[in-house]
C-alpha cells in the first residue's frame, strides 16, 4: 500500500477522492518516451494558470451554493501543479516523486492500491496513442493524466481529466513542466 497526503473535500460534497490529486506527481510516459525521466519544473505560463482557473469555476457550478466556496478553495489546492517532479525509471518501472510523495508504478502492470486521510483507491500505468496514461480511481471518482514529451524533449505538458458524481461535467486542465 502507498501512503498519499493529499487533501480534498472533507465532507459531502467532495466529488474526488483525495487520491487523485496523487496524479500530478506521475508522470509514466517513459516507456514511450525514454527523454522523460529526470527533474522537471512547473513552468506554466498566465494563459495556463486562466484555463485551470476557469475549468474549476465550472466545475463548481454544479456544487449547491452554500458550499461552492468551500469545494472551490479546496479543488483549487488539490489541482495545484507541483512546483517540482522527479521522474526515476527502469524498464517499465516508474519511481514518482514531487510535492505530495513518491509512487512506485509498473507501466501494464497491475492497479496498486493507494490510501490517504480521505479514502483509498487504486493507481495505475496504461500505454495509450504513444502516451503514458495514469488513472487513479476511488469511490467517489476517477483522475487520468496523460504525459506528452514535447519541445524536443525540454518540455513536459500533464493532460488531465476529472470525473465524479458530483462534477456536472469532466474537469480539463493542463499543466506544463520544463526539464531542470
Amino acid at each position: 500500500m502507498h501512503a498519499l497526503r493529499p487533501s480534498f473535500l472533507s465532507s459531502s460534497p467532495r466529488p474526488l477522492l483525495a487520491v487523485l490529486a496523487l496524479s500530478a506527481l506521475i508522470a509514466p510516459q517513459a516507456w514511450a518516451q525514454p527523454g522523460l525521466a529526470g527533474s522537471w519544473t512547473y513552468a506554466g505560463d498566465a494563459a495556463e494558470q486562466r484555463a485551470r482557473e476557469r475549468a474549476l469555476d465550472q466545475a463548481v457550478a454544479g456544487f449547491p451554493g452554500m458550499f461552492q466556496g468551500q469545494a472551490r478553495r479546496r479543488m483549487e489546492q488539490q489541482f495545484a501543479p507541483a512546483s517540482s517532479l522527479n521522474i526515476t525509471l527502469r524498464g517499465d518501472r516508474l519511481e514518482l516523486r514531487g510535492g505530495q510523495g513518491t509512487l512506485a508504478l509498473t507501466v501494464g502492470g497491475p492497479a496498486v492500491p493507494v490510501s490517504g486521510p480521505n479514502g483509498s483507491g487504486q493507481a495505475r500505468a496504461t500505454r495509450s496513442g504513444g502516451h503514458l496514461v495514469v488513472t487513479l480511481e476511488g469511490e467517489r471518482g476517477s483522475r487520468t493524466t496523460t504525459y506528452r514529451l514535447g519541445a524536443g524533449g525540454q518540455t513536459l505538458v500533464l493532460a488531465t481529466e476529472v470525473r465524479g458524481p458530483r462534477l456536472e461535467q469532466p474537469l480539463r486542465f493542463e499543466s506544463t513542466y520544463r526539464r531542470r
